[in-house]
């Protein structure tokens, strides 16, 4: 799958500035294009995302002298890849053992990791690792499940010479994803979407107490191909919703910024 969209009213943590209240931050507009791929084989599931992120200019991507207090006029460029994997337990042992009719389809074992990169002046360079149960429910139609896990986070910061390398602690974090067709016959669509959660994982890059961040993402998602050429999941046009409380666990009431709502919209091709 190859997907476009536009986010507006982007936020970065101590990006400072622009109108409103200062706690605010500075908003940007992104342009994202994402490749991914979802696969199911004997035992389980993977699935891919990498998303190419452009920001505004007023997401600078670096400060000049002096002082580096001036933006270099040029918007942040960033990457962010995912990766999750699961183990279905029915599925490795050829029994219905860990289903619940009606309510559980499967239990896996689940794995993980995110990887971020960007051109700003932290150079930040993220690696999440994560491992835990996933919970696959008996929905009607479309899907709906829910990750428990572990999660594990590094980071370099290239403004902190002393200590280029943040380890936060191990910390709870909970994935429910969904794909639900609505009961429309005449036209096709469906809300997809996800809610991430994780708990206060120690001390940031600069020694700050890390929050409880929640994030959430709802897409309405209209199936053009199966609406105009009568070919699904070909091509889909989506317009959605995304909110971040204590982004990258900021605390949003000291830190410009560090809450986001931002309207999106956009297009994806499926190749497959």
């Amino acid at each position: 799958m190859i997907s476009y969209r536009y986010e507006s009213d982007t936020k970065q943590p101590g990006n400072a500035g622009g109108a409103g209240r200062a706690i605010d931050g500075r908003s940007a507009p992104k342009n994202i294009i994402t490749f991914a791929n979802t696969n199911a084989w004997e035992y389980g599931t993977n699935f891919f995302n990498i998303d190419f992120i452009k920001s505004g200019s007023q997401d600078p991507s670096g400060y000049k002298f002096p002082f580096n207090t001036i933006p270099t006029g040029e918007g942040a460029l960033e990457y962010f890849a995912v990766y999750r994997g699961t183990l279905g337990l029915n599925a490795m042992t050829g029994t219905k053992a860990f289903a619940i009719p009606g309510l559980i389809k499967e239990v896996s074992i689940a794995y993980g990791f995110n990887n971020d990169k960007d051109s700003r002046s932290f150079r930040n360079d993220q690696l999440d690792l994560l491992g835990g149960i996933n919970l696959a429910f008996d929905v009607p139609a479309g899907y709906v499940s829910l990750a428990a896990q572990a999660y594990k986070s590094y980071n370099h910061n290239a403004l902190i010479p002393a200590r280029r390398t943040t380890v936060y602690d191990w910390a709870p974090e909970l994935e429910l994803t969904y794909g639900i067709p609505l009961p429309f016959e005449s036209v096709p669509l469906s809300l997809n979407g996800y809610i991430v959660m994780i708990w206060p994982r120690g001390n940031d890059d600069f020694g700050n107490a890390t929050r409880l961040q929640f994030q959430s993402r709802t897409d309405l998602v209209l199936d053009i191909g199966k609406l105009i050429y009568n070919q699904p999941n070909r091509l889909n046009a989506f317009v959605g919703f995304y909110y971040y409380q204590n982004k990258f666990g900021a605390d949003q009431r000291f830190i410009p910024g560090a809450n986001q709502k931002s309207f999106l919209a956009g297009v994806a091709l499926h190749l497959n």
